[in-house]
Order: C-alpha cells, then structure tokens, then sequence
C-alpha cells in the first residue's frame, strides 16, 4: 500500500512540477520549435473549417473595403496608383495593362465612392501575397493570404515573446485563447475585409513590447527606445490600412512610464514613439500624394480624365463622433447615419452661405462633380465647412448637457462589459470550449482589482495592455460590433486561468510530498524549487 501511495505522490509531483516552474527552467529551444510548430498546425486545421465563419460576431457598422482590388491590377502591372479600368480585362499581363490604356482611356478611374481620396490607401498593398503565393490573378486578388500571414505570425510572436520571459506555458494558454477568438477566426479566414486588423495590430505590438513587462530596468539603455521607434513605425504603416490601431500607442506607452529609469527617460520614450509615428505617417502620406499626381498624368496623357478633387491624409473623425451619439440617445437628433448628419447640416451651411446650395441629403456623392463629366462626384461630407458645422454641434451639446454625455459614456461602458465575444478553445472544426457569459467584463475588473490588491503589476499591466481597443467604442460609438474588438476579457480570463493553475500545482506538490516525503539528500533541492515563483502571469 505504502508503494501505491509513493507512486501517485510521485505522480502528481510530476505533474504539477511544469506549472509550478514555469519561469525557473532555462530557455529551451525545443520548446519553442514545438510550440511554433503547434501553432502553425493548429491554425492550418481551423482555416479549413468552415464552421467558423461567424455571422454574430460581425462588425457591421462600417464597410470597410470598398473598390481597393481593382486598383491592384495597374498598381501591380504598371506600379501606377490609383488607377482601375471598367472595361473587362482579357489576360494576367503587363502588356494588358498597357493596352487598356492605350485603347481605352475612357474606361479609366482614379477613384471609385471615396476609396482613394478619404484615407487608408495602404491597403491594397495587402494583396501583394495573394498574387505571389497564391491564385496570381492581380484583376481580382484576395485579402486572405495577407491576413493569415499577419495573424497567425502574431501568435506566433507572443508565444516567442512568452518564451523568452521563461513564461511559455502562460504564453501557450494565451496563445491558444486568442487565437480561438471567433470574430477574429471569421474576419481573418472568410472575410474579404480589414477588420481583423486591431486585434492583429494588438498581437504584434504586445509581442514587440512584452519584454517590459516585468518592468525591470533594461540592460541596454537604448533597448527601450529601439522598441518604441519600432512601435511608433509598426502603427503608423497599420494607420494605413485600418485607424482604429493607432490607440494601441496608449498600451505602449503604459509600458514605458512605468520602467523604473529616470523621468525624462520615460518621457523620452513615449515622444520617441509619437514623433516616429507622425514622421512615418507624413511620409505615408507624400507617397500616396505624389503617386496620385502620377498617376494623373498617365491619364492625362492618355486622354483620360484625371481627379482633381481634394485628397485627405486620414479619415474625417468628427463626423464619425456625431452619427455614434445617437447610439443611446437621439434627443439631440443623433442617428448612426450619415445622411442625418447631412440634413441636419445643409440649412446651416445654406445659412452661412447666404445661398442655396445644389445638395441632396438623402445622397452621400452629388450630381455634381469635381471633373464636370460625372467621374468623380463630390460627396456631401466634401462640401467646404461640413466638418465644422458637425464639430460645433457635437461640442455646443456636450459642454452646454454635461449629464446627457455622461450617461451615454456610462451606458457605452456597460455594452463594452457586457457585449463581448465569447472565449473559447476551437481545435479543427470541434469547440473544445467555449463560454459566452454577460459577466465576463465584470470578471475582468475583478481579476485587475485582484492583481492591483495582490501586487502583480506584470500581470495588471497585461491586463491593462488590452483595453485600448475598447476607446472607440467607449469615445465613438458602441454599436454593430465594434465592442467585439475587445479583448481585456480574454486576457483576463487567461490570467485567471494561469493563478488558478498555479495555486492547484502548489497544493498538488504538497500532497505529492505527504505520499512521496522526500529523502533527505533530495530534500534541500525540492523544497527550493517548490518556493514562491512569480506566477505566469506576472510576465
């Protein structure tokens, strides 16, 4: 009998001894081999499923792409952008591209809605891949191979990241919540969209930033700054295909003012970023500057006809911020739709013109255009003062009913706890788990309560990392599934999970030692090595 006790408490030393010293044992490389290698495999199976493509876990509050494919085929031909063709394109070539232009310089287009003009010009840079490893069709790429190589490369990093930190048993489990993430699942595998871009972003910068987790002070004193630099690059190019990433700045930066290095360091840091960011994105934005004026002379050139309209660097915020007022409250007259705004708007740009002006409010593009010929309309949100006269409403309201923001800040903050995706573990086609609950919020600011009480600053840190993703719904609007972007859920839940785990590998090796007592000459090294260790989560 004696034996049989010995042998499980042997036993369940064994099992609880990975959990327990996790962050103890030395970097093994095989780890890291096999945990890539899972992750690669892992995300394979569930891309062939097509179980998960979610129709719930949608955002459905904004389009997204519009017309940028057919941009890609004179871009990847000719390197000309913007420019598309409405004529039918007859083969895959560059002496095509030369001979639509040739024959048919009527059927050109520099813009088509507002793809080109209104910001994120970056993304049809993103079918690049599918043209080099994929279909090879540059007429009508797919966004799918960029994706999945953005997103699966991302948890890839944050397991390596976790790796690095000793800390790849938290990592994994990280790893394998996030990566179950049904929006993202169907945004990145089924969508031909760009909404999984902020969780993607969130991935790489966490994985670029995560060894300042522990907040220690860094060996090399320009360690840090090379990775705020990085940061600040990272999101400005991300700027260019989806805005929403460039809040993940706030995460970095709650990274960098904690190191315990001098002040100005820290400020140093986080002006680093900024102004690498705004460099980048103003080179970005000459670029696409200078490229449309080429592109304008090609079809000059031609006979086409070139647009000549206004070009903005990014999208316009305020009008956004008007239409989501009314996602609580329209007793102000805010409704989530763009053609609300343009009828509250057309007497008072009427009124300060003096006029009457030629618009239609029912109508974003107008029967007038910027070339005369009806290429290239001039949108309602183009006329000269919108913008202002929506700023000046949105701010008289709020400084003059304090109180009625308020509860819509408050009623937005209850659908960000409330409405989130659920966390799950999918492996092929199979949920393995999956918990879909209205208290997962709340459990995460219990969880971040629990590790401000208790000191883990790593872990709240973590925590904290995540929820800028929830600014634009919280500051913008809160609805069609833009609360879906969040992510604090599932890191809490994570950090819960990884305690958890941690407290039964204690009580584990205790009983293990009750059945199995140790002899004496092991006795010194076991009771070392089963000593306070910072929990996995406190990476």
């Amino acid at each position: 009998m004696n034996k049989v006790l010995r042998a499980i408490g042997a036993a369940l030393i064994a099992v609880a001894r990975p959990v327990r010293t996790d962050g103890v044992r030395a970097r093994s490389p095989w780890v890291l081999l096999l945990g890539l290698l899972t992750i690669l495999s892992w995300q394979a199976g569930i891309s062939k499923s097509s179980v998960h493509r979610e129709e719930t876990y949608r955002v459905t509050a904004s389009t997204g792409v519009h017309d940028e494919s057919r941009f890609f085929f004179f871009l990847y031909h000719l390197g000309i952008y913007p420019l598309l063709t409405t004529t039918p394109v007859r083969n895959e070539s560059r002496a095509e591209a030369e001979r639509i232009l040739r024959e048919h310089p009527r059927s050109l287009y520099m813009d088509k809605f507002v793809t080109f003009r209104s910001g994120d010009r970056g993304r049809v840079f993103l079918y690049y891949p599918d043209v080099w490893f994929g279909q090879r069709r540059p007429s009508a790429p797919s966004l799918r191979p960029m994706h999945v190589a953005v997103w699966v490369f991302g948890l890839c990093s944050i397991f390596t990241a976790a790796w690095w930190l000793r800390r790849a048993l938290f990592g994994g489990l990280l790893v394998a919540l996030f990566g179950s993430n049904p929006m993202q699942l169907s945004a990145v595998y089924f969508e031909e969209n760009i909404f999984c871009w902020p969780i993607a972003s969130l991935a790489l910068v966490l994985a670029l930033n995560a060894v300042l987790l522990p907040g220690k002070a860094p060996r090399r004193p320009w360690h840090p700054f090379a990775l705020a630099l990085s940061t600040g690059v990272l999101l400005a190019l991300i700027r260019t295909v989806r805005s929403e990433a460039a809040v993940l700045m706030a995460s970095a930066a709650l990274l960098y003012v904690t190191l315990p290095i001098r002040w100005w360091r820290r400020g140093a840091l986080v002006l680093t970023m900024l102004v690498t960011f705004s460099s980048v994105g103003a080179l970005c934005t000459r670029y696409f500057i200078s490229s449309s004026a080429h592109a304008a002379t090609v079809v000059r050139r031609v006979g086409g006809v070139p647009y000549t309209g206004p070009i903005e660097s990014y999208h316009e915020v305020w009008h956004p911020i008007w239409c989501g007022l009314g996602d609580f409250d329209t007793t102000y007259g805010y409704a989530w739709s763009d053609f609300t705004a343009y009828t509250y708007a057309l007497p008072v740009l009427e009124r300060r013109a003096g006029r009457r002006l030629n618009l239609d409010p029912t109508r974003a593009p107008q029967v007038i255009s910027y070339d005369g010929q009806g290429y290239y309309p001039i949108f309602f949100f183009e006329t000269p003062g919108y913008h202002d006269v929506i700023r000046e409403k949105v701010l008289r309201d709020i400084r003059e009913t304090p109180f009625w923001y308020a509860k819509i800040l408050i009623k937005r903050t209850l659908r960000i706890l409330e409405e989130t995706t659920p966390v799950q573990f999918v492996v092929g086609s199979r949920k393995v788990m999956s918990l879909k609950s209205d208290w997962l919020g709340p459990f995460a600011l219990l969880v971040l309560a629990h590790l401000l009480l208790t000191r883990r600053w790593g872990a709240a840190k973590l925590l904290l990392f995540s929820v800028p993703l929830s600014i634009n719904p919280f500051l913008i609007y809160s609805g069609g599934g833009l609360t879906y972007y969040s992510c604090f859920h599932i890191v809490a839940l994570a950090i819960a999970m990884a305690i958890a785990a941690r407290f039964a590998a204690q009580w584990l090796t205790k009983l293990g030692h009750l059945l199995c007592p140790p002899s004496p000459i092991t006795s010194a090294p076991i009771a070392a090595a089963s000593g306070k260790v910072s929990t996995p989560s406190e990476a």
